[in-house]
């Protein structure tokens, strides 16, 4: 009985010890796993920062077709892709330009064709995010030929000092680009080349029905094009950004594939649209921030760091403002948007001034109004408009600090040709994210019947705030019309 129960307590005690060397044994596995995980995410954050990530950390090379520049590519899994070698930026944009428009001019199919264009707006956004697109693509998908064009006619690029500076840095010439004047719009499409929308969402009517073949854009979704693929409409601060984290992940090697001109580029699109300023008090998103950490190490920029950020943004900002030597008309024509509601089309314009640079410009004391109510009123008749709205962008000056920069404000001017729009200068004022007040300019010396000036509170809402606004009491004025 005795030798039992100690048979029995030595086989507690060696259970008890067996069970404690393994919890032990556990622990030390779970500490030596815990230091192999940071180890390994230590070194691979290192080769990412450099671009000489390890072997079995890099993609494959892959076949890649159209699929794989959708949101899911399904062929990314197949095969083997022969990658072209690295090109410079100019090279492959002459060599696209010289061979898109010999086959268009020779009149020949243009079907291997998609045409990369940003909105009509023509800044540098949609001018990088148009390149960006098309030269990504272009390493991606041997069947197709891209080929990027600027809404702009190419006598009117001087309109956006701040495009001809950063292109320029770039070592992109004007002659290495499609522009708007190079081709007749409806001509692409109806020799069969298909359109990859950067920036905008909805094709412009100029280049009649047309094949939609991918979208990326950070507007409000106008709901067209819906078979495109991709179809990436999703909120951030620059285009840009979404057509770097769209590509990002499919290029096998980006130091190899991706120029620094390129990578400038983009950096700089993303920069004078953002200045990197996280939400909610900026206007950078996640995607903004993660696409310009991406880009840096492939860039001749060399830190993110928040001075150089605040410099190089400080800098594009100032060229984009200095645009003061512009008549009327091309302030309102460089950064301009045309819709149309129902009966009524019109067109919002930003300007980079206050309506108190504008008013200067006449050469007769008290006669500014007069000057910015010939230029509005003539701009409305040649582009047969029924309302015109400039939405003015500015800082303030500010002699207290080093920089002289003060307060960033904007201002709202509406002018109307059909008084069945008169109903826009009561509702306007009730949205609230506007947030419309008194003027602060003083006097406006304008017909009220026609004409209305607001101090714009909210300074974060651009063009992408006021149009959705404008358009939604256009919508219901049109149906009280029709009812």
């Amino acid at each position: 009985m005795q030798e039992s129960q100690n048979h029995r307590r030595a086989l507690s005690t060696l259970s008890t010890r067996s069970i404690t060397i393994l919890e032990l044994t556990l622990r030390r596995f779970r500490l030596h796993l815990l230091y192999i995980s940071v180890v390994f995410a230590l070194l691979t954050l290192l080769a990412v920062l450099v671009d000489r990530r390890p072997d079995f950390l890099l993609p494959r090379p892959r076949a890649v077709s159209a699929a794989a520049l959708s949101e899911s590519p399904s062929e990314l899994d197949t095969a083997t892709l022969d990658m072209p070698s690295p090109a410079s930026l100019s090279a492959f944009l002459a060599r696209a330009k010289t061979e898109f428009l010999g086959e268009l001019k020779a009149g020949t199919s243009l079907a291997r064709w998609v045409v990369c264009v940003g909105n009509e707006a023509g800044d540098l956004d949609s001018i990088a995010s148009a390149v960006g697109y098309a030269f990504f693509a272009s390493q991606l998908d041997s069947q197709r030929a891209f080929v990027p064009l600027v809404h702009t006619a190419r006598g009117d690029l001087y309109l956006r000092p701040e495009n001809v500076d950063v292109l320029k840095s770039s070592q992109i010439t004007n002659d290495d680009l499609v522009c708007l004047n190079d081709i007749d719009p409806l001509r692409p499409a109806a020799l069969g080349a298909s359109f990859a929308l950067v920036d905008h969402n909805k094709l412009l009517p100029e280049f009649g029905p047309a094949n939609v073949v991918a979208i990326i854009d950070h507007h409000a979704d106008e709901g067209f094009h819906l078979d495109a693929n991709p179809r990436k409409i999703t909120l951030a601060g620059s285009c840009s950004s979404l057509v770097t984290q769209h590509f990002a992940p499919l290029l096998p090697s980006p130091s190899s594939l991706i120029p620094a001109t390129l990578a400038d580029l983009l950096i700089s699109a993303v920069l004078i649209d953002t200045s990197l300023k996280p939400v909610p008090d900026g206007k950078a998103t996640t995607d903004d921030v993660a696409a310009a950490a991406f880009l840096v190490p492939l860039s001749t920029f060399v830190t993110l760091s928040g001075t150089w950020v605040k410099t190089k943004a400080g800098e594009l900002a100032a060229v984009k403002g200095s645009v003061g030597h512009l008549s009327g008309r091309d302030l309102l024509r460089r950064d301009y948007k045309e819709y149309q509601v129902g009966p009524w089309r019109y067109g919002i314009a930003t300007i980079p001034l206050p309506l108190s640079t504008w008013l200067a410009k006449s050469d007769v004391a008290g006669t500014g109004w007069a000057l910015v109510q010939a230029d509005v009123e003539a701009y409305a008749k040649e582009h047969d408009l029924q309302m015109v709205i400039a939405l003015t962008s500015y800082n303030t000056v500010d002699s207290s600090k080093k920089s002289g920069k003060g307060k960033h404000e904007r201002e709202l001017l509406v002018y109307i040709t059909d008084p069945k729009l008169a109903p826009l200068f009561d509702e306007i004022p009730k949205d609230s994210v506007l947030e419309l007040g008194t003027w602060r300019g003083g006097d406006v010396n304008l017909d009220r019947k026609a004409w209305r000036v607001w101090q714009q509170e909210n300074a974060k809402a651009t063009r992408k705030q006021v149009a959705p606004v404008v358009k939604t009491i256009l919508e219901s004025l049109d149906g009280s019309e029709k009812n």
